[in-house]
């Protein structure tokens, strides 16, 4: 008999966190008020949710080079940032600006991502609304991410022997992940996102780029046009997810569902209604 995994939501972030100010697209607490919105329609209950805990350095070290770890913690400790790093990590940009807490905030966010992993693991499925940093690099912000916490959920799984489906259906390329994985076999990452050539990270993320691990190809990018829509969407989703789930055959799936795909987000260019969003995330959850 078939029986339904255990839902866990990881709460990785906490009231007081407001790190972006001004006009940043991620001044407005996103995160805090999608749980309260989840609370408030019964849709997570109390004993569903893990208080989200701060990553250890051990931990971001799987992926994050030392130096790049070092001088976030520095900047938090000392409250500005060095010159020296400003560049080196491209830190303290309009992009990724310097704000309280630089290292704690991304640090819980990852941790909640790493606990998500360590759920599955265990035989539930899980969410961390605070997760999908996915532009991060080893050793530098990119794109309002600081630390790369779905390759570290991915790590983690790795670190058991699992093979993972990266599915990535934020409206922009999934660029840290594929680049983090892109030599590992048993790593498969799917990106279906804005056309770079008109969108960030503006390279990469082609409809040729497959990876070069061996045993086979590592990637399948969906590069997608300006004002794509739900019809298009749902064909090209249709086109790559089940055969790379069937050929694949992952033992857990990693899903990065950035809602800056929907027609309404400022910083997307496709118009996929919510209603669209929600079927190709159900679609995941039900076939995974």
């Amino acid at each position: 008999m078939h029986r339904t995994p255990r839902a866990i939501l990881v709460n990785a972030v906490t009231r007081r966190q407001r790190p972006y100010r001004g006009n940043h697209p991620l001044a407005i607490p996103r995160t805090a008020l999608a749980i309260d919105l989840m609370r408030a329609y019964g849709a997570i209950r109390a004993d569903e949710e893990l208080p989200g805990r701060i990553a250890e350095v051990e931990e971001l070290a799987w992926f994050h080079a030392p130096d790049y770890i070092a001088a976030m913690r520095a900047a938090e400790t000392s409250g500005r940032l060095q010159e020296s790093d400003r560049a080196r990590f491209h830190l303290g940009s309009a992009e990724n600006p310097y704000f309280d807490q630089l290292f704690t905030i991304p640090a819980r966010a990852t941790g909640g991502s790493i606990q998500a992993a360590e759920a599955v693991l265990g035989g539930c499925v899980a969410f961390n609304p605070a997760g999908g940093m996915h532009h991060a690099r080893a050793a530098s912000a990119r794109g309002f991410c600081y630390f790369n916490d779905p390759v570290l959920a991915i790590l983690r799984l790795r670190q058991a022997g699992w093979r993972v489906l990266y599915v990535d259906i934020d409206a922009h390329h999934g660029d840290g992940v594929e680049h983090a994985f892109i030599e590992d076999p048993d790593v498969l990452t799917l990106s279906l996102h804005m056309d770079t050539a008109y969108a960030y990270p503006f390279r990469g993320g082609r409809l040729e780029d497959c990876g070069s691990a061996a045993g086979g190809h590592t990637t399948l990018n969906v590069p997608l046009p300006r004002g794509a829509h739900d019809a298009e969407y749902r064909r090209l989703f249709d086109a790559a997810w089940f055969p790379a789930l069937a050929v694949f055959r992952p033992d857990a799936v990693v899903l990065q569902a950035g809602t800056d795909m929907l027609a309404a987000d400022p910083l997307g260019k496709l118009e996929i209604s919510t209603e669209c969003f929600l079927d190709i995330a159900g679609i995941i959850h039900a076939t995974a």
